[in-house]
């Protein structure tokens, strides 16, 4: 496969005046940081949505984005945006007005005005890991003209007590020290159960405390304290069931084409969530990677039977819509 390097991203910004969240607050400009690559083919139905984890931005599906991979740009038209709440798009650190809580249902009106502005249609799939899934799943819903098919990777319809438990977790300690030692603080607490306890039990001393540095670092770069406490605050009080009538509800919405992609060890959005939904949608299915690497087995190099199997699975996947 050709390098991800080689990819020729265009780099846009979509803005949309008198933005209104569901928890009353109103934007004067919603700004959407976002790329394309690829080219619209003549028919227009080959259009591929990429969103990012709670904590990732537009770039977080390069790996895949290669030739014979995934998201091939040579076949696909490929838009990933960084979702409002952190990246390059609207967010408190550079807008004032931004609010301090915002919910997914936020993130998906937005995401819905952005497909709107480039007028590509229905997109052929919504693709997307963690945060991205509940995102797409209620675009998918409210907006079904807008999504033709949902690839979702280490995702469900809800975070459950122990994700809501993480975190508050991870909250408390950024209210205590929002510098860089309680972000720290902040990772190490939170990215074990990211990452599981296996994979986390077989790494050296010096390699856990490396890793753990890294991400810290990352997340100080990245992110303000309130910020990084907003998104985790959207994705854990969200309950799709609850918002849309119950899970029968819900999967009877959800008419397109979905396949879960899900880590076996993921302590966040264990499987059987996906499962539950899976089962009650007209066309819903579930793959589970038996692995150790909990909620960040797609962040696994190439090469990992990870990798390989949130890129072959996906890129099967969408063969088969497109046939």
């Amino acid at each position: 496969m050709g390098a991800a390097s080689e990819l020729q991203r265009r780099q846009q910004v979509f803005r949309t005046r008198d933005f209104h969240f569901e928890g009353g607050a109103q934007l004067q400009e919603l700004r959407i940081a976002y790329w394309t690559a690829g080219r619209l083919n003549p028919a227009g139905d080959n259009v591929l949505f990429l969103c990012h984890g709670a904590s990732g931005n537009r770039d977080w599906a390069l790996p895949f984005c290669n030739v014979g991979g995934a998201f091939d740009a040579t076949r696909w038209f490929i838009i990933s945006a960084d979702m409002p709440g952190g990246g390059h798009s609207s967010r408190s650190s550079t807008d004032p007005q931004f609010p301090a809580h915002y919910c997914v249902g936020d993130l998906s009106a937005a995401t819905a005005l952005l497909l709107e502005d480039l007028g590509v249609g229905p997109v052929r799939a919504f693709c997307g890991a963690s945060m991205a899934g509940l995102i797409g799943l209620d675009l998918a819903y409210r907006r079904p003209d807008l999504v033709q098919g949902l690839a979702l990777w280490v995702t469900g319809y809800r975070s459950d007590g122990f994700a809501r438990a993480m975190a508050e977790s991870l909250a408390g300690i950024l209210k205590l020290d929002g510098g860089e030692t309680g972000m720290r603080a902040a990772v190490g607490a939170f990215f074990p159960v990211l990452a599981g306890r296996k994979m986390i039990a077989d790494m050296s001393p010096g390699a856990l405390a490396a890793l753990l540095n890294n991400v810290a670092r990352e997340w100080s770069a990245n992110w303000r304290a309130q910020e990084l406490i907003a998104r985790y605050s959207a994705v854990s009080s969200c309950d799709l069931a609850s918002t849309h009538g119950g899970v029968a509800s819900l999967a009877a919405g959800l008419k397109c084409p979905a396949a879960f992609l899900q880590s076996s060890s993921d302590m966040i959005f264990p499987p059987a969530d996906a499962q539950a939904l899976a089962a009650l949608m007209p066309r819903g299915e579930v793959q589970t990677l038996s692995t150790q690497h909990g909620h960040v087995a797609p962040a696994a190099p190439p090469g990992s039977a990870e990798f390989s199997f949130f890129n072959n699975r996906t890129a099967a996947f969408l063969d088969a819509l497109s046939s």
